[in-house]
C-alpha cells in the first residue's frame, strides 16, 4: 500500500476550486436563500473594508486575501485596527482579527486585540474568543509576557487561553520560572492542559518533568502524545547540557 502525499494548495487556489465546484455553490446558494440579509450584509461590509484598504494602496478583493500575505503592509494596519471595532458582521470581523494576528504586528495591534478580547469576555460573547487568543499568541512579543500571563491564568477567557498557553512557552525565555509554574498549574485544567504541555515542551525545564509524567497515562490519546513530546524535549535538553 502506497502513501499518497497530500496536495498542498494555497488559499487563492482553494477559493478558485470552490467557486467552480457545483455542489459547494449549491450549498452557498441554499444558505443565502435561507438568510439573504446576512449574506448581503457580509458582502457589503467586506467590500467596505476592501475599499478602505485600496485607499491606502492595498489591493484586495476580500479581507481574507490578506491571510495569504506573509506580513501586512504597514499602511494596512491602521485600517484594520479601525475596522476591528467597526465591524458588525462576525465573519468579516474574524477576517480582520486573523489579518492583524501576524508576527511582528506591533504593540498597538496586540493591545487592540487584547482590548477586544476583554470586551468579548465582559459581554459574555465567546464566539470570537478563540480566534482572538490565536491572533494574540502570534502577534505577541516577549514584552507582552505579563499580559499573556494575566489572560492565561483567568478561566473566564475559556478556550482563548489555549493558544496563549503555547505562546507563554515560546515567549517566556526571560521569565522561565514564572512561565513554567503557570503552565504546570494549567495541567489540571482540561480546557488548556494539552496546550500547556506544548508550552512546557518549548520551555524545556527539567523541573517540570514530575508534573508531566503522570499524563503519560491520561485517558485521551492526544494528551498522552503531548506528554511524550514534552518529555522528549526535556531528554534532549538534558543530553545537550551534558556535552
Amino acid at each position: 500500500m502506497t502513501n499518497k502525499k497530500r496536495e498542498r494548495i494555497d488559499v487563492r487556489e482553494l477559493i478558485r476550486r470552490l467557486e467552480s465546484d457545483p455542489e459547494y455553490q449549491k450549498k452557498i446558494a441554499e444558505m443565502e436563500r435561507k438568510d439573504p440579509r446576512y449574506y448581503a450584509a457580509l458582502r457589503e461590509e467586506d467590500a467596505q473594508v476592501c475599499a478602505a484598504l485600496r485607499e491606502v494602496g492595498v489591493e484586495v478583493d476580500s479581507v481574507y486575501d490578506l491571510l495569504e500575505w506573509k506580513k501586512n503592509p504597514d499602511v494596512a494596519i491602521p485600517v484594520l485596527l479601525e475596522w476591528l471595532t467597526r465591524c458588525k458582521v462576525r465573519r468579516i470581523k474574524e477576517g480582520v482579527i486573523r489579518a492583524l494576528g501576524g508576527p511582528r504586528a506591533g504593540k498597538e495591534v496586540v493591545r487592540a486585540l487584547i482590548a477586544v478580547l476583554d470586551d468579548c469576555v465582559a459581554k459574555k460573547e465567546p464566539e470570537l474568543c478563540w480566534v482572538l487568543g490565536n491572533a494574540i499568541s502570534i502577534a505577541a512579543e516577549p514584552r507582552d509576557f505579563d499580559e499573556l500571563l494575566r489572560l492565561v491564568r483567568d478561566p473566564r477567557y475559556g478556550d482563548a487561553r489555549q493558544m496563549l498557553a503555547m505562546a507563554l512557552g515560546r515567549k517566556g525565555a526571560k521569565n522561565k520560572e514564572v512561565a513554567m509554574e503557570t503552565l504546570v498549574a494549567l495541567l489540571d485544567d482540561p480546557v488548556v492542559q494539552g496546550h500547556a504541555l506544548t508550552g512546557l515542551r518549548y520551555l524545556r525545564m527539567e523541573a517540570s518533568r514530575a508534573a508531566i509524567e503522570p499524563l503519560l497515562s491520561h485517558e485521551k490519546a492526544w494528551i498522552r502524545k503531548g506528554a511524550r513530546g514534552a518529555l522528549a524535549a526535556l531528554d534532549k535538553a538534558r543530553s545537550s547540557s551534558k556535552r
